[in-house]
């Protein structure tokens, strides 16, 4: 899901900038939590202004509040490579030909999960979640 989201995310914003003819600096997640001060710089100096200290990070790069996990599984890897593949090339990355693995099965299953239970209680408790995901699922018809 967030492969795809990813995928009309970026299509989205290049469209809108390019419709406004305006300029696109793109900020990696992973440069974002690597090094959150060197990005502040970079849109600082974008935005003609300077940033104001250090970027402190309070917690690690991970949704999984209670394990270390922080890396995709080759099967994630996988799915994203077929699911964005030629946008991830555009956007700079390296595809990595990644193949699904029998053994990321059972993670693969309690992520699902995991997702589908978050995305179920937002849906219930966050009015703003219920049109998130409809524009969402809206977007992915037009784009199938």
């Amino acid at each position: 899901v967030y492969a795809r989201y990813w995928r009309m995310a970026n299509a989205d914003a290049l469209a809108r900038a390019a419709a406004l003819d305006l300029p696109v600096l793109r900020v990696r997640f992973e440069d974002l939590v690597s090094d959150p001060t060197a990005q502040g710089r970079r849109l600082a100096a974008v935005l003609e202004t300077s940033l104001g200290g250090e970027i402190r990070q309070d917690r690690g790069n991970t949704s999984f509040r209670e394990g270390p996990r922080r890396t995709l599984t080759e099967t994630e890897r996988s799915i994203c490579e077929r699911v964005a593949g030629d946008v991830m090339k555009q956007e700079g990355y390296a595809p990595e030909g990644a193949r699904p693995r029998l053994a990321d099965l059972g993670d693969l299953m309690r992520t699902t999960i995991r997702f589908a239970g978050h995305q179920a209680v937002r849906l219930v408790r966050e009015p703003a979640a219920r049109g998130s995901v409809r524009s969402f699922l809206s977007q992915l018809r037009r784009s199938s």
